[in-house]
């Protein structure tokens, strides 16, 4: 749309209309990368720890994903949106559009770009990034100035979370993390053996087995995360922010288990 519109390729009118002024001039959303761009590009990797294939994937969205970044040009976008949000003259963006792109329209998260939060009494913007070989996370507060961006060249962002929430606690964000202290119970053996086995949450497998006396859940055979029980019924890891509960039929045959995303609760079918 903005090229029909502008008659500019999209690289060229994002750089000079909202990349440069942002001063975001180490960004660019270029596809194929700019040949001067190539000595400052990280090569992306995976689970098992090898590169991607060419270093580094080209995705044909140029929009949704050509975006070449680092955590400080990020940083610099979060800046900009915070002081037009408190209407500073000498601000980039304008404060009626940015009110706008940050007023959530499809539930009480989803706004225009960006999903909104609230911790503490107060309302973050913000949005997670994740690319082949490729995480990252940023937040920024709508009052009070805060924010950070984390980005790694890897598929295993598990450490992001961990390091917002260190952030928070070190500079004082009040009420951001609250860590919560949870009293685990042990499983039997019977147990165990009824949550063994294989499930599907949309086009992802997921394995539940048992390694010693711990329960793994594993991703696509790649992500591994420990379970912890906090009920015969409920359990959750320390890498993936949400609570699991295990499903049975009337007979007491565990059917599968679901856990709530962005409001909604996520169904996850067990296959045997």
């Amino acid at each position: 749309m903005l090229q029909d519109v502008s008659g500019r390729a999209y690289a060229e009118y994002m750089y000079k209309e909202v990349l440069q002024p942002l001063g975001m001039t180490m960004s660019s959303y270029a596809q194929p990368t700019l040949p001067q761009s190539e000595p400052y590009l990280a090569t992306g990797y995976g689970f098992s720890g090898q590169p991607v294939p060419g270093n580094y994937h080209l995705y044909p969205e140029q929009a949704a994903a050509a975006l070449w970044s680092n955590a400080e040009d990020m940083a610099r976008y979060i800046i900009a949106t915070q002081r037009s949000l408190q209407g500073e003259p000498s601000a980039v963006l304008d404060t009626a559009f940015t009110r706008l792109r940050l007023t959530p329209y499809i539930d009480s998260n989803a706004a225009l770009g960006v999903f909104i939060s609230n911790k503490g009494g107060r309302s973050y913007f913000g949005h997670n990034g994740s690319n082949a070989g490729f995480q990252s996370v940023y937040t920024g507060s709508m009052q009070g100035g805060d924010g950070v961006v984390i980005f790694v060249n890897s598929d295993n962002g598990r450490i992001l979370q961990e390091i917002v929430n260190s952030v928070a606690k070190v500079y004082g964000w009040a009420g951001y993390h609250q860590p919560e202290v949870r009293k685990l119970v042990l499983l039997t053996p019977a147990m165990i053996n009824t949550y063994t086995g294989n499930y599907l949450v949309e086009t992802d497998s997921i394995r539940i087995h048992q390694n010693a006396s711990q329960l793994i859940l594993s991703i696509n055979n790649q992500q591994r995360f420990k379970m912890y029980f906090t009920a015969p019924g409920s359990f959750f890891t320390k890498e993936l922010p949400m609570r699991f509960e295990f499903d049975k039929d009337a007979g007491g045959s565990v059917t599968g288990f679901h856990f709530e995303q962005y409001g909604k609760k996520v169904p996850v079918k067990k296959l045997d």
